[in-house]
């Protein structure tokens, strides 16, 4: 082979394994439902006392995640502003200022395209300190 015919293959081969290199790098992630890796815990909270649930869930796409007490979604001060103390950001629930009424059993709903899960339930409860 001369000089010519030799790089005329080397290149080939150097544009054939470039594309396999970015055919394989741009692929898309495997698409999975949504699994609770963490789920929230039973907690206590103080009167007036700040207070966090957190759930952690894997899957792809990336789940959507909407909080529960009692079967009903939670509202954050984001959907009810001024008549809420609950911030909701990434699987965290935060209560800026826990409640009596803020008692109850709470857990995570996860979705994406390809399902839902439900976490497990937290039970939280206020907090009584003896005098």
């Amino acid at each position: 082979m001369d000089f010519i015919g030799k790089l005329s293959f080397s290149l080939l081969l150097l544009i054939t394994f470039a594309a396999h290199v970015s055919f394989s790098m741009h692929q898309p992630a495997p698409r999975r439902k949504p699994v609770f890796t963490t789920d929230p815990q039973d907690s206590y909270g103080l009167l007036k006392g700040s207070l966090s649930l957190q759930c952690h869930v894997d899957g792809e796409p990336p789940p959507h995640i909407i909080w529960f007490k009692d079967g009903q979604q939670v509202k954050s001060m984001r959907e009810m502003p001024g008549t809420s103390s609950k911030i909701i950001t990434s699987g965290k629930l935060v209560f800026m200022s826990f409640m009596q009424e803020d008692e109850g059993s709470y857990y995570c709903n996860a979705s994406n395209s390809e399902g839902w899960t439900k976490s497990k339930d937290a039970n939280v409860q206020l907090a009584y300190l003896d005098p």
